[in-house]
């Protein structure tokens, strides 16, 4: 959703912080492989790029793009109803690489349960 505007380069960085992610724990879920691959439709022949996690300033410059990134990827966890511990450190990590405030993420994590939430009213709205 917010990973639309990103660069090809951005695209390409953000699918391997996001494989990161996806084993911060150790296992990957089927709804963490499920968005993993609809990330990569969305990003059309673009292949993950590794960049030391200190260089994310570099490649996610503007603040909506390091906004973009840390929403989409706390969606992940978020969804599936449990943050591991280990997931709770590598998002942590991943938001002072960017540059933003721990009340940033505090935010962003309360704006994506309450997403989750309202998809999940509209859903059951649209079952009757």
């Amino acid at each position: 959703m917010f990973s639309a505007s990103f660069t090809e380069k951005q695209q390409a960085v953000f699918l391997d912080v996001l494989d990161q992610l996806i084993m911060a724990d150790g296992v990957r879920t089927s709804h963490e492989m499920f968005k993993f691959k609809g990330f990569q439709k969305q990003f059309s022949g673009v292949i993950a790029e590794h960049v030391p996690t200190e260089d994310l300033k570099n490649i996610f410059i503007d603040r909506k793009d390091r906004i973009a990134v840390m929403l989409e990827l706390l969606s992940i966890p978020l969804a599936e109803g449990f943050v591991s511990e280990d997931d709770r450190i590598f998002l942590e990590k991943i938001n002072q690489s960017l540059e933003l405030e721990p009340k940033d993420m505090s935010w962003m994590t309360l704006w994506v349960e309450n997403m989750l939430f309202l998809v999940s009213q509209a859903t059951n709205f649209m079952e009757g």
